[in-house]
C-alpha cells in the first residue's frame, strides 16, 4: 500500500500544477429536493486558475480514460445500478457548500503492479463552455453543471423508490458493493 500511495503522490507531483489543500477527509453534508446526503471527500484543492478541485484517491481498479468515467457517470440517468454516483455527488456537495461548482474532479489511482494515473473530469456551465483541457488527453473529460443536477434528480428518484414501502426492489446478483452499503438490509425486501 505504501508503494501505491507513493506512486499516486509521484503522479501528483509530476503534473506540475499549483494548488493548496483546503480539505482532507472532510464530511460534506448537503440537501437536494428534501433529501439529506453526505459524503467524505478525500481532498479538496484550491487552484489559482480553476477554483476548487475534488480529488479522490483509488487503490483498486479504475477506468483508464476520462471519457469512460464521463459515460459511467451519465449511466445514472438510464441504468442507476451500474453508474458512478460518487463523482456527481461530490461535485454537487462541494458546489452547495461553496456556492459555486468546483472546477474539476480528479481520481488519483494507484493499483499494485500498474502505473499510477490521474483521471480528471472538468466541470463546465454547459456544452458551449467545455474547457479546452477536457480534450487535452484521453485521461481528461468533462461534466456539465446541468448534467450533474439532472443526475442528482435521478438520485432522488432512486432513493424514493428504494424507501417506498410499495415499491418492488430487486436485489442485484453482484454482492461486492454490499459491504459498503448502509442499506443492505433493504435488499431483503421482495
Amino acid at each position: 500500500l505504501g508503494r501505491m500511495v507513493r506512486g499516486a503522490l509521484d503522479v501528483d507531483a509530476s503534473l506540475d500544477e499549483s494548488y493548496t489543500i483546503s480539505d482532507v477527509e472532510e464530511p460534506v453534508p448537503f440537501s437536494f429536493m428534501g433529501w439529506d446526503f453526505t459524503g467524505r471527500v478525500d481532498r479538496v484543492e484550491n487552484q489559482a486558475d480553476r477554483g476548487k478541485r475534488i480529488v479522490d484517491f483509488k487503490t483498486g481498479e479504475v477506468r483508464k480514460t476520462g471519457k469512460t468515467h464521463r459515460d459511467n457517470v451519465l449511466k445514472a440517468l438510464a441504468d442507476p445500478r451500474n453508474a458512478d454516483w460518487q463523482i456527481p455527488f461530490y461535485i454537487w456537495a462541494v458546489a452547495v457548500r461553496d456556492g459555486r461548482f468546483p472546477g474539476a474532479f480528479r481520481y488519483m489511482a494507484a493499483k499494485a503492479g500498474e502505473e499510477p494515473l490521474a483521471i480528471t473530469l472538468y466541470t463546465c456551465r454547459d456544452e458551449n463552455s467545455i474547457p479546452a483541457e477536457a480534450a487535452r488527453s484521453k485521461r481528461e473529460s468533462y461534466l456539465c453543471e446541468n448534467e450533474v443536477e439532472e443526475i442528482m434528480g435521478r438520485a432522488v428518484e432512486v432513493a424514493e423508490e428504494m424507501f417506498s414501502p410499495k415499491a418492488h426492489f430487486d436485489r442485484t446478483d453482484d454482492d461486492d458493493p454490499c459491504g459498503l452499503c448502509e442499506f443492505a438490509g433493504l435488499c431483503k425486501r421482495e
